[in-house]
């Protein structure tokens, strides 16, 4: 969000909020499933009750080995791994079969079981999946934006009435630091780092041992 405010060239902007028309998350919280408040229980932002009907999420897809990864980095979840056996899909204590790691995730308004990161990852952005068929929601690839984002940041300010793809492209700017450094976000990558990170391979699978990525693969 803070990449497409810097470069929205949005001339018929409005100013009745600070914000308008970007959002840094839908007003109902970036990490809940949509599935657990839009069209269930309304949202109040500083303009006052939203309609939920006239947001559009965009929703940014990790590539799963990736999301992993960062799990055990930032720790988003709580589940059973360790530093150095990370993200522990499956647990590593039983020898003879694959046995995925279950945990659960407190979400705004109820708690929900998975079977393991791969399920939690499988039913997170499945929903948005399902629900696009219901309402607009633009999916975003984050390696697109990572390694595209001039095309991919002018693509979503034409799509929402800013100028067209080549105007933006033209005096595209980059944020240097992260846009993410606090709580558990401290010591995100900038885009450098991110560059470095998500253009290595061997980066997608640190800490995955083979039966981690058995699983995985099923």
């Amino acid at each position: 969000s803070a990449l497409l405010e810097k470069n929205r060239h949005l001339p018929n902007r409005s100013s009745h909020s600070p914000d308008y028309p970007f959002r840094e998350q839908v007003p109902y919280g970036k990490h809940n499933p949509p599935s657990t408040h839009r069209g269930i229980h309304s949202v109040r932002g500083q303009e006052g009750v939203v309609d939920q009907n006239y947001v559009l999420p965009v929703v940014v897809v990790k590539d799963p080995f990736h999301w992993m990864v960062s799990n055990c980095r930032h720790e988003y979840f709580l589940w059973d791994h360790e530093e150095n056996h990370c993200p522990n899909l499956v647990d590593y204590r039983e020898e003879e079969v694959l046995v995925p790691v279950s945990f659960e995730v407190r979400y705004g308004r109820e708690t929900r079981r998975y079977d393991s990161l791969v399920k939690l990852w499988n039913s997170w952005y499945g929903e948005y999946v399902e629900k696009s068929s219901l309402y607009p929601v633009v999916f975003v690839r984050f390696e697109d934006l990572i390694f595209h984002s001039e095309y991919v940041i002018g693509e979503l300010c034409e799509c929402i009435g800013g100028d067209e793809v080549e105007r933006i492209m033209e005096g595209f700017e980059y944020l240097e630091e992260s846009a993410k450094s606090q709580g558990i976000h401290a010591g995100a990558n900038g885009f450098l780092g991110t560059l470095q990170r998500y253009g290595d391979p061997e980066k997608r699978l640190e800490g995955w041992t083979v039966r981690d990525w058995e699983y995985a693969r099923k």
